[in-house]
């Protein structure tokens, strides 16, 4: 699932391999059951992928979330969850470079 989730990140060059891995790894690590936010992201970059114009593509991929369970509440909670885990690498990454 690893590297399904670097799509979350789009396709930015530039982005430093390494710290896209141990991101991604965190995020797997957390990965809540069920069809949450990190699955919403993935639909939406495989829609947007397709070249379908991302107002069109959040409808969608939310369209199809949604007959699996997903609603608005669980979508902003599970991003926050998944907010919290990129911020404790960041402060992981802070403490590192001060030591």
């Amino acid at each position: 699932m690893q590297s399904k989730l670097k799509s979350i990140f789009g396709n930015h060059h530039g982005l430093d391999e390494r710290s896209i891995n141990v991101l991604t790894k965190a995020l797997e690590n957390a990965n809540l059951p069920g069809f949450d936010y990190l699955e919403f992201k993935q639909s939406l970059a495989a829609l947007t992928q397709m070249n379908m114009d991302e107002a069109m593509a959040i409808k969608s991929a939310f369209a199809t979330a949604s007959t699996m369970g997903l609603t608005k509440e669980k979508l902003l909670q599970t991003a926050d969850h998944y907010k919290k885990v990129l911020m404790a690498e960041k402060a992981e990454f802070s403490k590192a470079l001060q030591e």
